[in-house]
């Protein structure tokens, strides 16, 4: 009886593991959905009313929002770095080694690495979280440095601001490609 018990508490600490890696891995891969997933939690641990709840969830979504913006400017980065360090560790290893690598490197970038950006925000959102004192353009003290050096690029009259016009204007074509 003792033995069963055990066994069960085993398979049952083992299961739990699973699903709670999972779920961290989850928000991991899609942050853009963190935040929502996150909402519930606060409600409950704070015991939030309706309306400290709504007046959260605004501030959860627009800092979310904001750290979403700033990881798509990290993202390239990121990746540079992971495939130059594949490119190192393909320079040690034997034919056998590299086969095994391959597998590993891309089940580790699956399950590990951020869901890839889907591309420069529309301009509608990116003023609204942004442009901080609405007057229609986002000048350098109002976004993240690296946010700002992409950014100034758009800027074609020069004047340190860029406007939703010219912010359109340098994106590239939605479907490019397609």
């Amino acid at each position: 009886m003792v033995l069963i018990f055990i066994s069960g508490v085993a398979v049952g600490g083992v299961a739990g593991s699973m699903i709670m890696r999972e779920r961290m891995l989850n928000i991991f891969r899609h942050p853009d959905q963190a935040a929502d997933r996150f909402l519930p939690q606060l409600r409950a641990e704070l015991n939030l009313s309706d309306e400290q709840m709504t007046m959260v969830t605004g501030i959860v979504r627009n800092r979310y929002a904001r750290m979403e913006a700033i990881r798509a400017e990290a993202w390239p980065k990121q990746m540079d770095e992971f495939e130059t360090m594949q490119q190192e560790i393909r320079e040690v290893l034997d034919q056998r080694q590299l086969e095994a690598w391959q597998a590993l490197s891309t089940k580790v970038e699956r399950q590990y690495f951020p869901a890839r950006p889907t591309g420069p925000p529309p301009a509608d959102f990116l003023f609204r979280q942004f442009d901080a004192n609405s007057d229609g353009a986002i000048v350098p003290d109002e976004v993240p440095p690296p946010m700002w050096i992409r950014l100034q690029g758009a800027d074609a009259n020069g004047d340190g601001r860029v406007s939703p016009e010219e912010y359109e204007s340098a994106l590239p074509p939605r479907n490019a490609g397609s």
